[in-house]
């Protein structure tokens, strides 16, 4: 699928910026409230009014059928971080997605 893609939407209006996380088999770090994964591919996005949307093409290839991955979305700046680690950040819920599913 060429046009797949995930999307945030309303995260905070002054979040500037997002990292969508991308990463099979991630382990999270926990803190605070937030369960955060740090591992795997990363992709910078601007967000506009609270929202951003990042492509992703998977190919036609049968050998990454089955395969999990989780996506997460972290955006800064923002009014509150749950974490104490990563001041001004929030992250969105982790997604759990399986190729082909």
């Amino acid at each position: 699928n060429p046009n797949f893609a995930i999307e945030v939407s309303a995260a905070e209006s002054q979040a500037t910026i997002g990292f969508l996380f991308v990463a099979a088999g991630a382990v999270p770090l926990v803190c605070g409230s937030c369960s955060v994964i740090l591992s795997g591919a990363q992709f910078p996005v601007p967000l506009f009014n609270g929202g951003a949307t990042k492509v992703l093409p998977i190919p036609c290839d049968a050998n990454i059928l089955g395969v999990d991955v989780v996506a997460q979305w972290v955006v800064f700046p923002t009014s509150a971080s749950p974490c104490s680690l990563f001041g001004s950040a929030s992250a969105s819920n982790r997604l759990r997605l399986t190729v082909g599913q």
